[in-house]
């Protein structure tokens, strides 16, 4: 939970502020090898951002994997993507 500021530009504006991050890789055995995770939250907790993915292996089958969720009192999006199998 470390203190940040934030900036975002988007087609409607630019949009700043400040609120916690908190970003990791793997450093234990629950996730993937490869796989790093991020979430952020504002000051008020009415915005949220979460960031999760990386290289995934299933048996002999690769794919890269990303999951993202951004949450505010007008948004709501969830998105997967994967780039795979790659045998």
């Amino acid at each position: 939970r470390t203190h940040v500021q934030y900036r975002v530009t988007t087609s409607s504006g630019v949009y700043q502020g400040s609120g916690y991050a908190h970003i990791e890789k793997n450093w234990g055995r629950a996730f993937p090898k490869a796989w790093m995770w991020l979430q952020a939250t504002s000051d008020d907790g009415q915005h949220q951002f979460a960031l999760a993915g990386g290289e995934l292996e299933i048996g002999p089958i690769g794919m890269t994997s990303f999951m993202l969720g951004v949450r505010s009192p007008k948004t709501n999006v969830s998105l997967s993507l994967m780039n795979g199998p790659q045998v």
